[in-house]
């Protein structure tokens, strides 16, 4: 058996090493005995953002707002209010999320309590605060979201979950680099189209379900073509780096799921890129006029929420059909060509390569701290 590599100070004990593979996403990595550990403590942000979630329905269900056309501003101001409300809901359990890594590590015990805590609220409290005391299938169905919550934990769809959380912030960081090297060169394939009357029309009369449709058509291509080029890569890269003992089947399908996924967040960053340099550039070159006469006057403004923007629906659905076509052929060409694939791609796989000396060096400890046991019960 060749020696096992340095462990990196994320590695540095067995323990730790299963908070690293958590923390990238790779729980089945870890050793099986190890997926109920602080398993309440760990499912405790997801069991928050429940909490918040059902707590923002409630809300929305008995809040009505109506704008005054003669005076807008109050019914703005209570809607923007309320909008702010409803998205600081959201952000504290997903900074929780991003954040249990480090209170597992420093304060399991507290991170525990407060699991059980967030469950009895959830189970027996929330009813109560929504409305529903004496529902009793409210308080089932509570109780069902927070078993189900606790098994996905179990399965490592958390650490999924908090890994693709951290992995999009650090996709946004890269930002700029998508901007300067991979926008120029690609939107030279699509910006013509762009000034296409005829693909103004027929995205034009694209229903909202049909666009959605396309879309999702787009999504599957690149799957499609991602997963395959993905697994081939990762049979070289687990021969490249020796991975002692072979990967089973579910760390094979961890590691795939984590690369596939980290591309998508690429090309998803990508597209809004796109998407919202085709509204800023058509909301310049295209007057009011040009577009009545390509696409007849009458057109909507686009609508979220019932609350219109100042946008026209007929752009943003050309630069969401072109953001999907440009972002297929950034896929391809993030995984074919050599400049793009050195920038964005090779790094993932480098990051992957990593995870799999980790777990060469995890499974040697795990072994070693296995036999040694062994001896000392025998002696």
């Amino acid at each position: 058996m060749p020696p096992p590599p340095e462990p990196s100070a994320e590695a540095a004990s067995a323990r730790d090493a299963e908070r690293w593979f958590r923390s990238r996403g790779l729980p089945f990595f870890a050793h099986p005995g190890s997926r109920g550990t602080l398993l309440v403590a760990r499912t405790a942000p997801v069991i928050a953002l429940l909490c918040c979630v059902e707590l923002a329905g409630s809300l929305l269900q008995r809040t009505s707002i109506s704008i005054d056309a003669r005076a807008p501003l109050p019914g703005a101001v209570v809607l923007v209010a309320m909008a702010l409300g409803l998205l600081v809901l959201v952000a504290i359990p997903a900074a929780a999320l991003l954040a249990a890594g480090t209170w597992l590590r420093e304060w399991p015990r507290s991170t525990t309590t407060a699991g059980w805590v967030l469950i009895v609220y959830d189970v027996v409290v929330a009813p109560w605060v929504v409305g529903h005391p004496f529902a009793l299938l409210d308080h089932l169905a509570a109780g069902l979201s927070v078993a189900l919550a606790l098994l996905a934990t179990r399965l490592g769809v958390g650490s999924l979950a908090s890994w693709t959380m951290r992995s999009a912030i650090r996709q946004l960081r890269a930002l700029p680099q998508l901007a300067s090297r991979a926008l120029p060169l690609l939107m030279l394939v699509v910006v013509v189209s762009f000034f296409s009357r005829n693909l103004w029309e027929v995205v034009n009369a694209l229903p909202a379900v049909r666009l959605a449709g396309v879309v999702w058509v787009f999504a599957l291509l690149g799957l499609l073509f991602i997963v395959p080029v993905t697994r081939t890569e990762l049979i070289g890269l687990g021969n490249a780096a020796d991975a002692t003992p072979e990967l089973s089947r579910l760390e094979r399908v961890n590691v795939t799921v984590v690369l596939v996924l980290a591309q998508s967040l690429q090309v998803v960053i990508f597209s809004g890129l796109v998407c919202v340099f085709f509204t800023g550039l058509g909301s310049i070159a295209f007057t009011p006029a040009v577009l009545d006469v390509w696409l007849g006057p009458g057109r909507a403004p686009l609508e979220l929420a019932g609350v219109r923007l100042p946008v026209d629906a007929a752009l943003v659905k050309t630069a969401v059909f072109l953001s999907c076509v440009s972002s297929l052929n950034f896929l391809i060409s993030a995984t074919t060509t050599a400049s793009y694939r050195s920038a964005f791609y090779d790094p993932l796989f480098d990051d992957a390569k990593k995870a799999l000396a980790v777990r060469a060096h995890y499974r040697w400890a795990v072994r070693l701290e296995t036999g040694q046991r062994i001896v000392a019960e025998r002696e």
